[in-house]
């Protein structure tokens, strides 16, 4: 299959020179974990996107996004393909060093608090953030359902927690392929992550039958299970 020479010339030069534990690939290089990495979210982006990626040997934010739900930054879904997108777009893989993500502060956003309205407004999310006890709303983990689309969830990795030149907050790595079929089908679990606050919406991935019980032949998803979420003003409840 034939790609851009340019295409070929960023990633190469970056295998050459990274020393990142997990390595760039190419197109025709299926992705495997390594090191203590683990998986924390999956984009689809345009060809010239991963290869911004693909160079960087992380997720990077050149300009403010489009849609802007949750705030500014970079958008994950918690599968490969997820988000479809235009034909000729390429699918990346994102991991962080578990340590340093597993501290992070993370919040589950609703559509709305009370009379507040959240989504598409930044200035009311950090204020309902800090109303979770969480200090710095800009260091936060932000999960949701995508607006109109209940059934699919995503990450947002504000600006503050991007690996730059100096800072590596989360030891963030992505590697971008031309195939989702060349990405592990691991899917990241919202509802098991340690330090989660915020009341979790019910995971889709639960089947009616299966938050309480096993139902034969049917495997239970990891977060069917009881967990414990805080409310604003930090009082901690159970949730189903």
């Amino acid at each position: 299959m034939f790609y851009p020479n340019f295409i070929r010339t960023l990633v190469c030069a970056f295998v050459a020179c990274s020393n990142l534990s997990t390595p760039p690939v190419d197109s025709d290089t299926p992705v495997t974990p390594s090191g203590q990495n683990i998986i924390v979210g999956y984009r689809t982006v345009s060809q010239a996107q991963a290869a911004e990626y693909n160079k960087a040997g992380t997720p990077v934010l050149n300009k403010p996004v489009v849609g802007i739900q949750l705030g500014n930054g970079v958008y994950t879904s918690p599968k490969a393909g997820d988000w479809l997108g235009p034909p000729g777009s390429w699918y990346c893989i994102i991991y962080a060093d578990s340590d340093k993500f597993n501290a992070a502060a993370k919040a589950w956003i609703p559509k709305t608090s009370g009379s507040m309205k959240l989504w598409w407004n930044e200035n009311n999310i950090n204020s309902y953030i800090k109303s979770l006890g969480i200090s710095d709303p800009s260091k936060t983990l932000r999960f949701s359902p995508i607006d109109g689309d209940d059934q699919h969830y995503q990450m947002l990795i504000p600006p503050a927690l991007l690996s730059g030149t100096f800072s590596k907050p989360l030891g963030l790595t992505a590697n971008c392929v031309d195939s989702v079929a060349k990405l592990p089908t691991n899917r990241v679990d919202y509802w098991s992550m340690v330090g989660m606050k915020g009341v979790a919406p019910p995971n889709p991935n639960c089947g009616p039958n299966l938050m309480e019980e096993e139902v034969e032949g049917v495997e239970k998803a990891p977060g069917c299970s009881t967990h414990s979420t805080v409310e604003p003003g930090g009082n901690p409840n159970n949730h189903s």
